[in-house]
């Protein structure tokens, strides 16, 4: 299963994109720390992954309202964005962690762009906050922009880790909220676990219908849409795409 055939985008995903994209220009040091919080299940891995699919490839160039010159320039000049993709149980592995760490290191240079998955780990785990704190004073020492994903019941603690280190929170992800958000993901969900037919309504088209109509329709007062969606979405999707980070430094391959 690929996650590109399941991820719901969550309307944020380009606005995170852009900041990080002006913070890579500005290559400055102690630019703010973009924290997504979110309790368990609620897909925050995921956004993560899709937000570092969308910086491959960009260049550190001036947004259409900031230009000053043919775009096609700018872009030609800007550097490559290249995100740095690091999980903190990987951190966590015992007489691997310190060497991560130094390779996380080494490879922050103009263009990159940090990506720290589950802080909430390193903030509970022994030594664990050490590793957080290093990780955080490289990238503001060195102008790298920096997002960490962390539960919403952990965000006091990684507020007191900061300290002064200055922080947005870019985004709060939850349940998906009823109207078209929600539509949108029941649909992606159906699509892909029940399968559509491909032009004409035919074997399989009525049971897609009424299954669809049925998880469709009794949420569009919006209700929150979570039940067992929002945890078994995640783990599916952490199963299909999550194992494959290896904080080397690349946007991991879809294995589609």
């Amino acid at each position: 299963m690929s996650l590109r055939d399941v991820y719901v985008r969550r309307g944020t995903e380009e606005r995170l994109a852009r900041v990080l994209q002006q913070q890579a220009l500005a290559g400055s040091p102690g630019q703010p720390v973009q924290v997504v919080l979110g309790e368990a299940g609620t897909g925050k891995s995921s956004l993560l992954w899709y937000v570092a699919e969308l910086l491959e490839g960009r260049r550190a160039a001036l947004l259409q309202d900031m230009r000053t010159e043919a775009p096609s320039n700018e872009i030609r000049a800007g550097a490559a964005l290249r995100p740095v993709l690091l999980r903190a149980e990987q951190v966590l592995t015992p007489d691997e962690g310190e060497q991560l760490l130094e390779s996380f290191e080494l490879s922050l240079k103009p263009g990159r762009v940090a990506l720290l998955d589950t802080a909430d780990l390193l903030l509970h785990a022994k030594d664990g906050r050490g590793m957080l704190r290093r990780a955080v004073d490289v990238c503001q020492e060195r102008g790298v922009p920096l997002v960490l994903t962390c539960r919403t019941r952990d965000s006091a603690a990684l507020h007191d880790l900061l300290d002064r280190t200055p922080s947005d929170v870019i985004f709060h992800i939850g349940d998906f909220q009823g109207g078209e958000e929600l539509e949108r993901a029941l649909s992606t969900y159906c699509l892909h676990y029940l399968g559509r037919p491909d032009s004409q309504p035919g074997p399989g088209w009525d049971e897609w219908s009424r299954v669809g109509e049925a998880q469709i329709n009794p949420a569009r007062p919006g209700l929150r849409g979570r039940s067992t969606h929002g945890r078994r979405r995640d783990d599916d999707e952490r199963g299909a795409d999550h194992d494959s980070w290896t904080g080397s430094g690349t946007v991991p391959q879809d294995p589609a």
